[in-house]
């Protein structure tokens, strides 16, 4: 059995891409988790006239090393 950072270079390049993935995933999820949370706190706020109806804007700014958002959209969601 191998140990981490003793395998092949297309090993370790393959589990860090499935590790990106799933950071990625759980962004994702997360955000949309939230979008639905924001959406209907704004609903409340609205009916119960503690916040003006309108548009608004939710930005998210999870920092990490590992994969950026703005990244992959530049590169066309390709990360290598």
């Amino acid at each position: 059995m191998m140990k981490n950072g003793d395998g092949n270079g297309d090993a370790d390049r393959s589990r860090q891409q499935r590790t990106i993935q799933f950071i990625k995933d759980c962004r994702d999820k997360l955000e949309n988790c939230m979008d639905g949370l924001i959406y209907a706190l704004q609903i409340m706020a609205e009916l119960y006239g503690l916040a003006p109806s309108g548009q608004y804007e939710v930005e998210y700014g999870f920092g990490d090393i590992i994969y950026s958002y703005e990244e992959e959209r530049q590169t066309g969601g390709s990360m290598w």
